[in-house]
């Protein structure tokens, strides 16, 4: 049997769902789509930066736990990632995303970083809003260590592999594009 509603509850589309309770499963009564972030599935680098931003998100969050506040990040740095047109930009917002992820999660410590030229920039992408953040100027290879601190860190307190991180490196360098 098909559900209708199939089509509506992808990955990265933001729905409005009705649920039943059931004793151990709830039921989808119905699902209306509010963002389907439609530049970010016809994009593969974004696609990939996306699927992995969901997933830090899930393996930061227990099943039922109602976070709000990553909620909002996730659909903020979802919103902001469909609109940027350059690849540096974008991994920018991811890098900006983990951190404050790693912020709101109350795993934030500078000891985590361990390199003092990296800690005003880290501040920067922790505190201040994604609009901002996408203004900045970052050297590419700063960038690349930052991106990779970040993951560690986001592996080490998630005690996960991420799947999706091993997904975007290989977009990354093969510089695959979707049609």
């Amino acid at each position: 049997m098909k559900s209708r509603k199939g089509g509506n509850l992808d990955l990265l589309n933001c729905c409005e769902l009705l649920l039943a309770r059931g004793r151990d499963l709830d039921l989808i009564i119905e699902a209306q789509v509010k963002n389907s972030f439609l530049p970010l599935k016809k994009d593969l680098f974004k696609t990939s930066l996306s699927y992995f931003a969901c997933e830090i998100v899930d393996a930061l969050t227990g099943e039922g736990q109602e976070n709000s506040q990553l909620f909002e990040l996730l659909k903020d740095f979802l919103k902001h990632l469909a609109k940027e047109p350059e690849k540096e930009k974008q991994k920018l917002l991811l890098l900006s995303f983990e951190f404050k992820v790693i912020d709101l999660s109350g795993f934030f410590s500078f000891k985590l970083i361990g390199q003092t030229e990296m800690m005003d920039l880290v501040l920067i992408l922790k505190d201040r809003g994604l609009e901002e953040v996408n203004s900045l100027q970052v050297d590419p290879a700063l960038l690349n260590r930052l991106e990779l601190i970040a993951a560690r860190i986001l592996q080490d307190i998630s005690e996960k592999e991420f799947k999706s991180l091993k997904f975007f490196s290989q977009v990354e360098r093969q510089g695959l594009k979707r049609d």
